[in-house]
């Protein structure tokens, strides 16, 4: 019943006062699997990531970098950082991966990924948690506008530059493809988050 009032007031402010006197012990965050719009499952964009802490703004604030989102854009995440709860300034958050991602090819984008988008996707070779960062972030730059079709994305350890290119804006993903390409874009992340893949593409328009 608290959580269906929670819904009808300020959420985001409901959020942050919950928090102030709820404090977890651990966090898991299950990112194997993403979405990128809604909790059922339709568009699953593979992440291969599980992350643990024990600060749930900075865990929200590292969440919402990866899906494209600046952290102090939310508002409840705002609140809670400027309330003491936590930092959501993601260079004072520290992140050791537990994992590598494997240099086997294990990811190639099917058909449908290309029609999501109005770019053009070479993502031969990417490991899954690159390749679900492009995909929010693709999502984000698609609701500001922003994607044209004259846009390469090339991402992963086996990406090809399109003989149609000419003229074309083309942006090297990840370590990998800046190795690969001299692109008009490079971002030479291991992995780019999705906001960090925004935010280049947002200074160059």
């Amino acid at each position: 019943m608290m959580k269906r009032r929670f819904h009808g007031v300020d959420l985001h402010r409901a959020i942050a006062q919950l928090n102030s006197v709820l404090r977890p012990d651990l966090i898991v965050v299950d990112g194997l699997k993403g979405d990128l719009y809604n909790e059922t499952g339709n568009t699953p964009v593979a992440m291969d990531r599980m992350l643990l802490g024990t600060n749930p703004v900075e865990m929200d604030s590292v969440v919402a970098d990866t899906l494209g989102y600046a952290p102090r854009d939310i508002p409840y995440i705002c609140h809670c950082a400027d309330e003491g709860l936590g930092t959501c300034d993601l260079d004072q958050i520290n992140i050791h991966a537990l994992n590598q991602a494997t240099t086997e090819e294990r990811f190639t984008p099917p058909p449908h990924y290309s029609r999501r988008f109005p770019c053009h996707i070479s993502a031969e070779g990417v490991c899954c948690t690159c390749m679900g960062n492009l995909m929010f972030a693709l999502e984000r730059l698609k609701d500001m506008r922003l994607l044209k079709k004259k846009q390469v994305f090339m991402i992963g350890q086996k990406s090809r530059m399109p003989f149609s290119a000419s003229g074309d804006l083309t942006v090297s993903v990840g370590r990998c493809a800046a190795k690969l390409h001299s692109a008009d874009i490079t971002i030479p992340k291991c992995p780019p988050t999705a906001n960090e893949i925004c935010e280049n593409m947002i200074a160059a328009m």
